[in-house]
């Protein structure tokens, strides 16, 4: 069986698990997680990230809130004098629109994770920058196409890979909206 969820936001991985165990969901299905893990609740899914990288058949695309988190990285690099001089009102407009967001306990416990062990959340980065955009599936002979938010300028002679990781993450289709 495939499952396929997205905008967790920070809940509870103990509880999630028992929501996929009510669901009956097992080492032979797949389950498609498709952005938006962190943010908002709880420790802002940072164990739900931790728990997703160690599973096999959990597959992991990137949100807007992914993206957040990536283009404020610069929170949770060491403090140097090069790193003072970069930090310019656009890269604290992005910080304060990802705050606006819900950034508070993700950031609380991403420095907390690096406090107890740098490798694991350099590592947890990794997950996250590598986590693809997209995905396609096949199933019972139809296709489907897995993403975030939408396709941002559609257009039917463009390739998925053609599409911008903004386009893919940040566009919210409206009902009309035919692909």
């Amino acid at each position: 069986m495939i499952y396929v969820t997205s905008d967790i936001h920070g809940y509870p991985l103990p509880e999630f698990q028992k929501l996929l165990a009510k669901a009956g969901f097992g080492r032979t299905d797949e389950l498609y997680v498709i952005g938006d893990v962190i943010d908002r609740n709880g420790d802002g899914g940072v164990a739900m990230l931790r728990w997703m990288m160690t599973q096999e058949n959990v597959h992991f695309l990137r949100g807007n809130h992914e993206q957040f988190l990536l283009s404020c990285d610069f929170l949770f690099e060491e403090i140097t004098e090069d790193g003072i001089r970069l930090l310019n009102p656009y890269r604290m407009e992005l910080y304060r629109n990802w705050v606006r967001n819900g950034a508070k306990p993700t950031i609380h416990n991403l420095r907390q994770l690096i406090r107890e062990n740098r490798e694991e959340f350099d590592d947890l980065m990794d997950y996250i920058r590598e986590a693809p955009l997209y995905d396609i599936l096949k199933v019972n002979g139809k296709v489907y196409l897995l993403v975030h938010a939408g396709l941002g300028n559609y257009s039917s002679d463009r390739e998925i890979d053609e599409y911008t990781d903004d386009e893919l993450v940040w566009t919210r289709p409206e009902l009309i909206d035919t692909y």
